[in-house]
């Protein structure tokens, strides 16, 4: 998916061509992509997409006899949503970072804000772009990735699993972190006020230019400048 073009891909049992039809509402009606190529793997263009825009698909194909099958997805179709602005991204099931099947539009992008639903269990499998926001209602686990956020960090469920990576605020003016979070390394930036509104361990180093809270408890072997 880029800001103005997306693929779809699947596979058919047979040779057969390639329909995909899409919108902005459902059913998606509007446009269609078509190929006419008889093939059992499936790539067919959707261009001129509107960026930062969220659209819905399905896919049919038909065999040289005529024989046709659709895939809509039981009816709720196939969502995804162009870059090109900020989005609030969120977690529908367990799974990795960078899998889609884990978000409900796309995998978080540069300056989304990025919500962990209660329930879901979300591994970092990889070190995301600098996010606005996180929210962790669920579970997430850093292992070894590091997360970089320009906006708040919140934990209303939890946890957080930190690992041996590294948190970085790195936003401007006041960043604050609500609710009891563990950290392993922490780094803040030149421009940031780090304030916490609750009670932050932390287990490795902390890289501070500047930290301001009513109460906090950090522990371990990183002094607070």
């Amino acid at each position: 998916v880029t800001g103005d073009s997306a693929d779809a891909v699947w596979a058919t049992n047979e040779p057969a061509d390639g329909t995909v039809v899409f919108d902005t509402v459902t059913p998606p009606a509007a446009f269609i992509a078509h190929d006419a190529s008889p093939v059992q793997a499936h790539t067919v263009g959707m261009t001129a997409l509107t960026p930062c825009t969220e659209y819905y698909a399905a896919v049919r194909s038909a065999d040289p006899a005529g024989n046709q099958s659709e895939d809509t997805n039981g009816g709720a179709y196939y969502r995804f949503a162009t870059p090109g602005c900020a989005m609030t991204i969120i977690s529908v099931d367990d799974g990795a970072w960078t899998d889609r099947a884990t978000w409900d539009w796309r995998v978080p992008l540069e300056g989304d804000t990025a919500v962990i639903s209660a329930g879901d269990a979300v591994a970092l499998d990889a070190n995301p772009p600098p996010l606005e926001d996180l929210i962790v209602v669920g579970t997430l686990t850093a292992g070894d990735k590091n997360l970089t956020l320009t906006g708040n960090w919140t934990i209303t469920g939890g946890p957080f699993v930190p690992g041996t990576g590294v948190v970085s605020f790195a936003g401007a003016g006041t960043q604050t972190i609500t609710g009891n979070t563990a950290f392993h390394h922490v780094e803040v930036g030149a421009s940031v006020t780090l304030s916490t509104e609750s009670v932050v361990t932390l287990s490795g180093t902390l890289l501070n230019n500047g930290w301001t809270s009513e109460t906090r408890l950090v522990t371990g072997p990183g002094p607070i400048a």
